[in-house]
């Protein structure tokens, strides 16, 4: 698969955007246990020099936290 291919989750390949409540998506329990995850992976691209702002907004709002707390 391309890396072209595996970006776009959404209709026509586009992106989707992140849920605007995303404990009433997932529950309070599953955001909590997707933060821990999340964490070790942003520390992993920035070890990798990797990690970008857009790394941080996403999960940011994908955890339903700021970028400042991420």
């Amino acid at each position: 698969m391309k890396v072209e291919e595996a970006k776009g989750h959404g209709v026509n390949g586009q992106p989707m955007a992140p849920p605007e409540d995303p404990a009433g998506v997932l529950g309070e329990e599953s955001l909590t246990a997707l933060r821990a995850p999340a964490v070790r992976r942003l520390l992993a691209l920035r070890a990798e020099r990797r990690l970008s702002r857009e790394h941080v907004r996403l999960a940011g709002e994908c955890l339903g936290v700021s970028e400042r707390t991420v």
